[in-house]
């Protein structure tokens, strides 16, 4: 049997200080962990600038340091239908799937 394990990656960053939140979703399946950092991945993401209060935005991901099974840090631009970015930073650690995974 082998099983193959979900080929996107969401990233879930808040900003504690204001509330806002963004969700990330990223086509991992192209993604080496040494050709990952320092190359912006365009994605899509959802922004929420308050609790029902969201929007569908265009996101660039740079990872300065990518590891698939344990952490990442980096930067993102979040681009707004009304043309303004929001940029910042960003640290994130793995959390584990509960095996939606595909088996054969």
């Amino acid at each position: 049997m082998v099983c193959i394990p979900p080929v996107f990656l969401d990233l879930h960053l808040k900003r504690i200080s204001n509330g806002e939140s963004l969700v990330v979703h990223m086509w991992t399946a192209p993604m080496k962990e040494s050709l990952a950092k320092n190359t912006p991945h365009e994605a899509r993401g959802q922004w929420c600038s308050a609790e029902n209060h969201c929007e569908t935005v265009e996101t660039s991901i740079t990872f300065k340091k990518f590891n698939l099974e344990k952490q990442a840090t980096g930067n993102y631009v979040v681009a707004f239908a009304d043309g303004h970015e929001q940029k910042g930073t960003l640290s994130v650690v793995r959390k584990p799937y509960k095996k939606p995974f595909l088996c054969m």
